[in-house]
């Protein structure tokens, strides 16, 4: 039987509609967030300054973000590129700059990039999908308590005013959208489980390092 021309229209042009909106709606933080509930972030009241430190020097985030030809740990001013199979990342400034870093960012805003892999801004209001090379994957394990300390002793840090160039990556990696549903598939949202201790150790200290390692200490 003969299918006419408009009804063959409606069809596909439903199909399309159908598929676009799934798309969206896989690849929307919002939806990774929903299935994922439960992450608890204490009042920035409460921070601890020293524990943010020392959360800091665990992460090493120096290592990707350190301003391009310094030496300095403490200047996050990005510049640096890390070329990959899927292009090149431009490592962006996550010094408190307000025009050029992360210094406009709330606390809500840092932990939400930190642990669930999304950032503020992007074309729709649920946010920005980061790209996995921003190790969320393993920073998700942290403690809302350990989030909080580091966005505060971030924020303590010298601002440095330097606009990190855009990634330069391939189709279809460039469509920073479908992150949302590779995070959908691979980020679990969970804190990981502890290991046995070995004898003879102090076991609070163990728990601690083995906590970072699994956690900040990611590229450290």
């Amino acid at each position: 039987m003969a299918v006419d021309r408009k009804t063959l229209d409606k069809a596909v042009g439903g199909t399309l509609l159908v598929g676009v909106l799934g798309f969206l709606v896989l690849s929307s933080p919002w939806t990774w967030s929903l299935t994922h509930p439960g992450r608890t972030l204490p009042d920035l009241a409460g921070a601890d300054l020293a524990n943010g430190r020392n959360v800091l020097l665990a992460s090493h985030c120096a290592n990707c973000h350190e301003s391009a030809g310094q030496n300095n740990d403490t200047l996050l001013g990005g510049g640096r590129k890390l070329d990959t199979k899927f292009g090149v990342f431009h490592m962006p400034n996550i010094s408190p700059n307000k025009t050029t870093g992360i210094g406009n960012w709330t606390l809500e805003q840092f932990d939400r990039a930190m642990r669930e892999g999304v950032g503020p801004g992007g074309i729709f209001p649920d946010g920005r999908n980061l790209y996995p090379s921003f190790p969320y994957t393993s920073y998700q394990r942290m403690t809302g308590e350990d989030a909080r300390d580091l966005y505060v002793s971030m924020m303590s840090l010298a601002p440095v005013s330097h606009q990190a160039a855009d990634h330069e990556l391939k189709l279809p990696i460039n469509l920073r959208r479908g992150v949302g549903v590779w995070r959908l598939a691979f980020l679990d949202g969970k804190r990981g489980e502890e290991g046995p201790s070995p004898e003879g150790v102090d076991v609070a200290l163990y728990k601690r390092g083995e906590y970072l390692v699994e956690g900040a200490g990611h590229c450290a």
